[in-house]
């Protein structure tokens, strides 16, 4: 099983602790405090079982952090095969610039906002990136959802990147 790259970037640091315990599994000390935060955020717990899809998971609280983590990771030979980017995010750059310098810096990268609230409808938001293969998913979302999107996009790169 092959370990994938995946960042997430959210102004909430409790909201990336829970995205990191459904997406890594990882288990440790603050995992009943994460796991009852994620109720919260998701419209169920997190399971205990363990994913097909491993994820090593970074993380960003704002958007210019999360654009040098990528440029940092390509400088060094690693890639991430997903950033799941939420749209709001103050005092910074919003989701949509934060796409758009992570695109401009790695094409290939698959790119998911997970919001609330979203100021632009999705095509809106493809036109401006310049790329059809954006997803969109609103909170509060399944884990289910979250797991089988993921899988999917990490599935559909490494396919694309074993055909080249």
């Amino acid at each position: 099983m092959q370990t994938e790259n995946a960042l997430i970037v959210d102004d909430d640091r409790a909201i990336l602790e829970s995205y990191r315990s459904v997406l890594s599994h990882e288990i440790n000390a603050t995992h009943q405090a994460v796991a009852s935060l994620a109720e919260s955020l998701f419209s169920e717990p997190p399971s205990d079982q363990t994913p097909d899809l491993l994820l090593n998971v970074t993380t960003a609280s704002q958007g210019l952090d999360a654009v040098e983590i990528v440029r940092q990771n390509l400088q060094s030979g690693t890639r991430f095969s997903l950033a799941i980017i939420d749209m709001r995010m103050p005092p910074g750059i919003d989701g949509l610039e934060t796409a758009n310098q992570i695109l401009a810096l790695d094409p290939e990268i698959e790119i998911v906002f997970i919001t609330a609230y979203s100021d632009l409808p999705l095509e809106v938001v493809r036109k401006q990136l310049g790329r059809e293969r954006i997803e969109f998913l609103r909170k509060p979302i399944e884990v289910d959802t979250l797991l089988d999107k993921v899988a999917q996009l990490v599935q559909r790169r490494q396919q694309e990147l074993h055909s080249l």
